[in-house]
């Protein structure tokens, strides 16, 4: 049985690095699980050859990591014959999803897991967990687009024509170590180098007076069921995506508490413009640097250009060799990244709302279609401010992650509040 090894792709880092951390430290975005439904009377029995179809499609799903002889982590491709995952049965989701989301030891088994629910009658539920490693949430997305298109064939007694896939993670490497990806490397670092100066000041105005992150963060929250009605407007008017839109909201209140005419913020980029990588699963997502211009922080519609042309730019310049750009920035001035502050991040996620629970305490048709802010304190460490804006077609969400150290819950509740207020037109 042959095996492959090559080093770690500039996309996996992260997930190296976090895989490191005691499993108490980790990101909860470690291990990626999601459910989907087996057809019709498919039962389990077609679920393992499924698996198999994928990852013989897909070696990172068959992938382990461990660090060498030179202490470096390396990837190493085992065959598909070995299927070293488990696949369990469950009678309880709750038992189920504990499972799947349990911390793996990717040093020895594939970064992937099954489990199996029995739903009563003909109906099955499986649950699939991989972990960051092997691939990102846009992956992820495709091995399930092609797990539902084996198992529906399979009920039908067909083979699916599948497309042929695309570049695997250690083709991804090589090519990073290319010239031609060197080259590439050196532009994306000189992007985010020629801002470390402004970042640096960012990070010390955020992280002014603290010195130890503390083990805890708020998490505030605000939804209107005006905003999406608004959002659209706002699209039309200024040409724009709805993630520009509220890039441009959260970038004006940041930058109206800050006191900055621009903010940089980080914002994770897919890079599936990268060639041959469309049907990949794997780890290529990666934050791209946003620098927003902020002329008037109370106007959104002067925002949103300024926010549509820092996420192109962003684009351009998202992926590199993270190690790389980490050793640099230490080396290239800006005191600010000697701070135990991450940049502010920002997420725009376009929503299901029927698989959203509402927040408790809110109802739409009270109060006039007043935005509803909430806030609370929860015992996880967090060493920035990372916005999640969750746009569905009956409401918009805007949360705020906050470290305990940088900010006080009323500040938290003020940066959401004031960003919906951009976003309606009420600041």
């Amino acid at each position: 049985m042959r095996t492959e090894s090559a080093p770690l792709s500039w996309g996996q880092q992260w997930g190296w690095q976090q895989q490191e951390f005691p499993p108490e430290r980790r990101s909860p975005g470690l291990i990626l699980t999601q459910g989907m439904e087996v057809p019709g009377a498919a039962g389990v029995g077609p679920t393992r050859p499924a698996v198999r179809t994928a990852a013989a499609r897909h070696p990172a799903l068959r992938t382990t990591f461990a660090a060498g002889d030179d202490g470096l982590p390396r990837q190493t491709v085992r065959p598909v014959e070995s299927e070293a995952y488990p696949l369990e049965l469950f009678d309880d989701g709750e038992d189920a999803h504990r499972w799947l989301s349990a911390a793996m030891d990717v040093r020895t088994a594939w970064p992937l897991r099954v489990a199996a629910l029995r739903g009563g009658g003909e109906r099955t539920l499986l649950g699939i967990a991989a972990h960051h490693l092997a691939t990102d949430r846009y992956g992820f997305e495709l091995l399930h687009e092609e797990l539902r298109a084996v198992l529906h064939g399979a009920l039908r007694r067909v083979t699916p024509d599948l497309p042929p896939p695309s570049r695997q993670p250690t083709d991804i490497a090589a090519f990073e170590r290319s010239p031609a990806g060197v080259a590439l490397n050196e532009r994306a670092i000189g992007y985010w180098i020629s801002h470390n100066d402004e970042l640096g000041d960012e990070l010390s105005l955020l992280g002014a007076g603290f010195d130890t992150p503390s083990g805890a963060m708020h998490v505030a929250r605000v939804f209107s069921a005006d905003a999406p009605k608004r959002v659209s407007e706002l699209m039309a008017a200024t040409r724009s995506s709805e993630a520009a839109v509220a890039v441009a909201a959260v970038a004006g209140a940041l930058a109206g508490r800050l006191g900055l005419s621009s903010v940089l913020m980080f914002m994770m980029s897919a890079n599936r413009h990268i060639p041959d990588v469309k049907r990949s699963v794997c780890t290529l997502a990666q934050a791209g640097l946003l620098r927003v211009g902020v002329a008037d922080p109370r106007r959104l519609e002067s925002l949103i250009p300024a926010a549509n042309k820092a996420r192109l730019t962003a684009l351009r310049h998202s992926y590199y060799d993270g190690d790389a750009l980490a050793a640099r920035q230490r080396t290239a001035g800006g005191a600010g990244h000697q701070l135990p502050v991450t940049p502010p991040s920002v997420n725009v996620v376009r929503i299901d709302e029927s698989a959203s629970e509402p927040p408790a305490g809110w109802d739409p048709t009270v109060g006039g279609g007043a935005p509803f802010a909430s806030v609370e304190r929860v015992e996880r460490p967090c060493t920035g401010l990372n916005f999640h804006v969750l746009v569905a077609d009956s409401f918009v969400s805007i949360e705020l992650r906050a470290g305990t150290h940088l900010l006080p819950a009323a500040e938290c509740e003020a940066l959401v509040v004031g960003a919906m207020a951009l976003l309606l037109g009420s600041a």
